[in-house]
This record gives C-alpha cells, structure tokens and sequence, in this order.
C-alpha cells in the first residue's frame, strides 16, 4: 500500500497523528540532518507496524517534509496498528 504522510522532524517525541485536515502526520524526535530523520521514520513505522525496515520504502519526498511511502503491509493493518 501506498502511504501519504507530513513528516515533523526535531519533535519531542515520536509519534503518528491525524491532524485537523485529515493529513496523517509523524512527528519523529532526529533531526532533519543527513537523512537522520528518514532513519529514524522508517524505524518507528517498523516497530509500530511490526514489520521489518526492509519492508517500508519512502518512493517520494527524501528531502521533502510531504513524503509517500510504500508498506509491503495490508491497509486495514496499518490503519489498525497506526491507530488511524
């Protein structure tokens, strides 16, 4: 499944949030820097979807702040383990 997410990097903690607009937004606590961030996004939609890192890929927004993100994983699962 294909995933569409605003990222928030430098945030307190990591965590993933449907704002007002129906965005789904992470907020993950490295920094934009050198692609820590990117890590550590894939990281916490790996422990929180249960799944390898392996199996998520961001395909757009690297650099970005919007990014798309392609989960070798059921949508109803990641609503569902997203919270969402």
């Amino acid at each position: 499944m294909f995933l569409h997410i605003r990222a928030k990097a430098g945030s307190r903690m990591n965590r993933a949030e449907r704002a007002a607009d129906g965005t789904l937004t992470v907020r993950i606590k490295a920094p934009a820097h050198e692609g820590r961030a990117n890590e550590e996004l894939l990281s916490f939609l790996s422990r929180e979807l249960g799944i390898p890192v392996s199996r998520i890929r961001i395909t757009s927004g690297h650099t970005s702040r919007y990014k798309k993100l392609e989960i070798d994983l059921d949508e109803t699962e990641v609503r569902k383990k997203l919270g969402l």
